[in-house]
């Protein structure tokens, strides 16, 4: 592998556990040392497709590959996956890709990656994309403007939260 990239990986992953030992909702699995692949479990509501419309649903998973060439070229669709629930309704996300909107810069790190995925998925980060993904969920999000967030908690523990008293 090549030194750079290798050094990329190792600072990016702890950066990105670090962020998972301060969340409650978020747990990484991570796949080489350094982490060439990592799946991102996140214990939060997101929206899925029920038998009677959309419901609320708690859970939601995300891959991450940093390819041979991620610092200096990245293609959305190889870097990411979202991988469950395969109902999700969002308008950036068609199972199994997923569109963090703004392009993905060569080199953005997994924590970076991880807080971008969480508020879009938890529409946290509200948008109406002109060319989505998903053009049934972006029917819905029409209809139901402004979406109220699926989760509101953060990604990252507050500091007055969780600790021993």
């Amino acid at each position: 592998m090549d030194p750079i990239l290798e050094r990329f990986l190792r600072e990016s992953w702890k950066n990105a556990k670090a962020l998972a030992d301060e969340s409650d909702i978020l747990e990484l699995v991570p796949f080489g040392d350094p982490p060439r692949a990592v799946v991102a479990q996140f214990r939060a509501n997101c929206y899925v497709k029920a038998s009677r419309g959309v419901a609320l649903h708690e859970g939601f998973s995300c891959g991450f590959r940093f390819p041979e060439n991620y610092l200096s070229f990245a293609l959305p669709w190889e870097v990411m996956q979202f991988i469950a629930p395969p109902n999700i309704v969002h308008p950036n996300i068609r199972p199994i890709a997923i569109c963090l909107g703004t392009g993905l810069q060569p080199g953005t790190e997994l924590r970076e990656l991880l807080f971008r995925t969480y508020e879009l998925v938890t529409f946290q980060r509200r948008s109406q994309p002109a060319d989505p993904l998903n053009p049934e969920a972006a029917a819905w999000v029409r209809r139901n403007w402004p979406v109220p967030p699926a989760d509101n908690r953060p990604l990252k523990r507050r500091p007055s939260e969780g600790s021993a008293q």
